[in-house]
């Protein structure tokens, strides 16, 4: 199921497809990484064969750690050893020394950079481009500027040929660099069909419409703690209780589970998946284990966050979703009546503080005491 749902997403890459980008935003632990960035690089040594290709990361140490722990087995584990030209490859889990650059028989190769690396996004042509986590690259690397665009602009020399795929779980609202790339695109979900009335639905967190039903997941707590084997996932439209077993059935396609658009993308060229951890298969992270991070991050009986850094990781890598900071803003006009008339916007009042403290400003300090009534 996982190579499914990540096969369809991965036809992008073909040669003969018209899409050129393609973004992935998406939760921990749903086989992404793997089935696409992995697999492409294996599509473009055994059949592209010509094809220059590059794989960045958020650092040098991580992209050279992706090719030691991920790359290089899959290469040898894939029977594609013999087409590699690189001397080193065969033997790098044995020495651990990882390649700088891998080339295959027919001319293609694989660079590995850190997005940091920005003398080295900007001197080589590439067809193939490969970014993941871009939520972990700088915005800038010193006077070089942004690590996304330098990188894109490695693809111009292939305009018409070029695929980039960008792969990532988001951060924070409004800085999310996958979030922005994936509003670009035709942003489709996976949709299910349920078990019981066959409805198609994407899979949600724990939700209450405006009647007062609920669906989405489910669960009971004793004391605070989560009941073992409680956790249920309730149709949207017949309110069908699916176990986390269930799943298999509920992503195969043979049941209707299949990938929709939900927008018009900003060119036909470029095509946006999201994909929770909600989704990840039977025997990885189950939804049990997504309502332990939930609960360890939200106080039900508050209805408040127990802690805020666990409660962005809950919406980061489970739902696959931006993390959006709340509050109240204080008006102006609330604020305007107190302050006191011989201070002006933009101007020091040397004299006011000249007659009463005996001399001119030196330091300003601010301070601000926060309350929800005051």
């Amino acid at each position: 199921l996982a190579v499914h749902r990540t096969a369809l997403c991965g036809r992008c890459f073909s040669p003969y497809s018209p899409v050129h980008e393609v973004v992935v935003m998406k939760g921990v632990q749903v086989c992404m990484t793997t089935g696409v960035l992995e697999n492409v690089i294996s599509y473009a040594i055994d059949h592209l064969k010509s094809a220059p290709c590059m794989m960045i990361t958020a650092d040098a140490e991580l992209a050279h750690l992706r090719m030691e722990t991920n790359i290089t087995p899959m290469i040898q584990l894939s029977g594609l050893s013999h087409l590699i030209k690189s001397s080193d490859i065969g033997n790098a889990r044995k020495t651990g020394h990882t390649e700088k650059k891998v080339e295959w028989i027919g001319g293609g190769f694989l660079l590995p950079f850190g997005a940091q690396n920005a003398n080295k996004l900007r001197s080589i042509p590439i067809q193939y481009l490969l970014r993941d986590e871009t939520d972990g690259w700088p915005d800038t690397v010193g006077k070089d500027g942004d690590p996304m665009k330098l990188s894109h602009d490695r693809t111009a020399a292939y305009e018409s040929s070029r695929k980039v795929g960008d792969l990532s779980t988001p951060t924070i609202k409004g800085q999310s660099k996958i979030e922005k790339r994936f509003e670009l695109g035709d942003k489709r979900y996976y949709y299910v069909c349920c078990l019981g009335c066959g409805f198609a639905q994407v899979l949600r967190w724990n939700r209450v419409d405006k009647d007062g039903v609920v669906s989405g997941i489910v669960w009971e707590t004793e004391g605070g703690r989560l009941v073992p084997d409680s956790v249920r996932y309730l149709c949207e439209n017949c309110g069908h209780a699916h176990t986390n077993d269930d799943k298999t059935r509920l992503l195969a396609p043979e049941n209707g589970a299949e990938w929709r658009p939900t927008a018009t993308p900003t060119t036909p060229h470029i095509r946006s998946y999201h994909l929770s951890a909600l989704y990840s298969p039977v025997g990885m992270q189950s939804w049990s284990a997504c309502v332990e991070k939930w609960l360890q991050a939200w106080d039900p009986e508050r209805n408040a966050p127990k802690d805020m850094d666990a409660l962005q990781t809950f919406y980061n890598n489970v739902l696959g979703q931006t993390f959006e900071l709340r509050g109240e803003k204080v008006r102006f006009d609330q604020v305007s009546s107190h302050r006191r008339h011989w201070y002006s916007y933009g101007e020091i009042p040397n004299q006011h503080t000249a007659r009463y403290c005996g001399g001119p400003v030196l330091v300003l300090t601010c301070a601000v005491d926060v309350h929800a009534d005051n």
